[in-house]
């Protein structure tokens, strides 16, 4: 299955985000991602103030066809919440899974009890197993959007 991640920012090899989602996710999940912005990079990076690009990430979906979706961050998670919503305007048929948390560089306590809850839950989609519950601000998310 095609793994996509989108957070604003993704991590540099060897930084200590990446690091953290390798020690909550292991190096095999972490490999098997593809990463990607929120929205278009400048010089670099995109700035702390730039939005989700919702039709960035449509674009992004759509050219990686991903199986599951991986959203870090609000930000992230609100531009797939409006991607989702141009998917069922334009009935396209795009289906794949999702999966929301935090942001790996977030400062909050329970950071890494989500992460890894968000790892627990790409692995049982991965093993073909149903990955649903509740859903939250700093919570996973998991559902199936499409046709």
């Amino acid at each position: 299955m095609k793994i996509l991640a989108i957070t604003q920012n993704p991590p540099a090899p060897g930084s200590r985000a990446d690091r953290r989602l390798r020690r909550l996710f292991g190096d095999d999940l972490c490999d098997r991602m593809t990463w990607a912005n929120t929205a278009p990079e400048v010089h670099g990076h995109t700035p702390p103030w730039f939005p989700a690009d919702a039709r960035y990430m449509l674009a992004t979906i759509r050219r990686a066809r991903p199986d599951i979706v991986l959203v870090f961050g609000p930000k992230a998670e609100c531009g797939l919440f409006a991607v989702m919503q141009a998917i069922a305007r334009s009935g396209e048929p795009l289906r794949f899974h999702f999966i929301g948390g935090p942001h790996p560089e977030s400062p909050r306590p329970l950071t890494a009890h989500h992460l890894r809850d968000m790892a627990r839950r790409l692995a049982a989609l991965l093993a073909g197993e149903p990955a649903e519950g509740p859903t939250g601000r700093g919570e996973w998310i998991a559902a199936e959007v499409g046709a």
